[in-house]
């Protein structure tokens, strides 16, 4: 009896022991993630501190020079305006720093209009860029460029050497301008493309238009066949046209019955242009023709000639 109270003993102990050492790996684990949490924290105060002394710089916006394109202006008054939030640019420096980005008639075009400012109202201290902005608006945004914008969306095609992304990014400038819907956008983007590429973007179902030029892109930089045919299709065609009026000229050059080269012992030499008999102009005495004399004349010999003839003799 004693023995089998020892051996019922046994199992008891050993799922203590195994108890004990799950909780000991749970311990492990807690202070495993405890270890990460500190070290994520303190990786999140370092890039903090960093980004406190350098901050981030604002890409500074282009100069404009008098271009009278709607997208154009509109996109550069935005990077003004993101520029001024990143820089937290005083209000009364606003519109001076967009000023001194203005080139050629736009420059121009800003000195008369701070100028006519200052003396409409003298007691402004500064020109606030909400007035700059609807001014620079009215002076340059062409009047009918909505109507020409929507003429280009409905004849926007591909260009030959035009690639899929940067037609992309057409497709996306116009319809964010016309606020044309996202559906719409993506049909004219895979009907101004080539017939066989739109049907392969078109199987891969894209949900939107960037995902469609994304593919569009990825087909077409696999696709190196297709590259190829786009870009140097009219350079073959060029290409072809001139070797095959090359070999019609050089076959009409070498056109001229000489024989082949170990037949020039038994060629005759030609008769040059000085040597050739020269045509009769004159009048013929038998017929009355021109071109030919009377004895090459091929009619029937008239009366006078024979009885011509006849007294010569007698």
């Amino acid at each position: 009896m004693e023995v089998d109270d020892q051996n019922a003993g046994v199992p008891l102990q050993q799922n203590v022991t195994l108890e004990q050492a799950v909780v000991g790996l749970q311990l492990e684990v807690q202070q495993l993630q405890q270890r990460s949490n500190e070290d994520r924290r303190i990786i999140n105060e370092y890039e903090v501190r960093a980004t406190r002394r350098n901050p981030p710089k604002a890409q500074k916006p282009s100069k404009y020079y008098g271009e009278r394109d709607d997208i154009l202006i509109e996109a550069w008054l935005e990077d003004f305006e993101e520029y001024f939030q990143v820089e937290n640019t005083r209000e009364n420096e606003q519109t001076g720093l967009a000023g001194g980005y203005c080139m050629g008639t736009a420059k121009i075009w800003y000195a008369l209009f701070r100028k006519k400012t200052k003396r409409n109202t003298p007691s402004m201290s500064f020109i606030p860029w909400r007035i700059f902005r609807e001014a620079f608006t009215e002076q340059f945004c062409d009047p009918n460029g909505t109507l020409r914008y929507r003429t280009e969306w409905a004849h926007i095609r591909q260009g030959n050497d035009e690639m899929i992304k940067d037609f992309g990014q057409r497709i996306d400038m116009l319809a964010q301008y016309l606020e044309v819907p996202d559906e719409m956008a993506m049909d004219q983007f895979l009907l101004g493309i080539d017939y066989d590429l739109a049907v392969k973007i078109r199987l891969h179902k894209p949900e939107d238009l960037k995902a469609a030029i994304a593919t569009g892109d990825g087909i077409e930089a696999l696709d190196v066949n297709y590259n190829i045919k786009k870009k140097s299709k009219f350079k073959r065609n060029r290409y072809q046209s001139w070797m095959s009026s090359r070999t019609t000229s050089y076959s009409n050059a070498t056109d001229d019955s000489r024989g082949t080269p170990m037949e020039l012992d038994t060629m005759t030499r030609r008769k040059s242009v000085a040597s050739r008999p020269k045509t009769f102009m004159g009048k013929c005495y038998n017929c009355g023709k021109f071109g030919h004399k009377k004895d090459k004349c091929t009619r029937p010999k008239s009366i006078q000639s024979v009885s011509s003839k006849n007294s010569v003799s007698q």
